[in-house]
């Protein structure tokens, strides 16, 4: 129960931070000549990785449905059946990627990276 709870909180707060934060620069800032340091863009980075990997944890479950109801659409019963297996591929694929992101995330401070591994970046977004 406790991790479910702790898994929940973290939702939660990665929720809140912002997938794909963006730092906006009042107008009268950047005409000043303020600019953002290469440290704050590599933070905004690796939050990011990692928000997508615990999204992509989180949801990759909901692959399945969505596969089924896209190939049921086109195809029928036999849509559903192959929408089932397509959705099982995604699902492991979408969840390995988000392991992925959470575990290296820390890595984007070094090498920054932006590109998700996975596109979409989660499924929630149009391919």
């Amino acid at each position: 129960m406790r991790i479910i709870i702790c898994l929940s909180v973290l939702f939660l707060f990665v929720s809140a931070n912002g997938y794909s934060q963006q730092v906006k620069i009042p107008k009268e800032e950047v005409e000043k000549g303020t600019q953002i340091s290469g440290d704050e863009e590599k933070v905004g980075w690796a939050s990011d990785k990692f928000a997508r990997g615990i999204t992509n944890i989180l949801t990759g479950w909901v692959e399945i449905p969505k596969r089924i109801g896209e190939k049921s659409k086109s195809n029928g019963a036999g849509g559903a059946a192959s929408g089932f297996a397509e959705g099982i591929t995604w699902m492991l694929l979408r969840t390995g990627a988000g392991i992925w992101d959470a575990v290296t995330f820390p890595g984007s401070l070094i090498i920054p990276d932006e590109k998700p591994i996975i596109d979409p970046p989660t499924v929630f977004e149009k391919e």
